[in-house]
């Protein structure tokens, strides 16, 4: 199945990745991790979300450093690596 990249349902996608992006980041960033690396694992804690400035809860795997997250914000970003 072809992908229409001029329909309002690829373009709210690709939004809501990069505010993903930022927010996986922004944990990066929180947790200390190196560039380039998973974030640190068992690492767990709450930032402020990209896209609502609401609570972003996040964890952090600790077999495999790869981060989960979901803002508290009713509809907003969530992601499981």
């Amino acid at each position: 199945m072809a992908i229409d990249k001029n329909s309002e349902k690829y373009k709210k996608m690709l939004e809501e990745s990069k505010f993903v992006e930022t927010a996986i980041q922004l944990i990066k960033n929180h947790t200390g991790a190196k560039p380039n690396e998973p974030g640190n694992k068992g690492a767990r804690g709450i930032v402020i979300c990209p896209k609502c400035n609401g609570e972003l809860m996040y964890t952090v795997a600790s077999i495999n450093g790869h981060i989960w997250g979901k803002c508290k914000t009713k509809d907003c970003i969530q992601w499981m690596m």
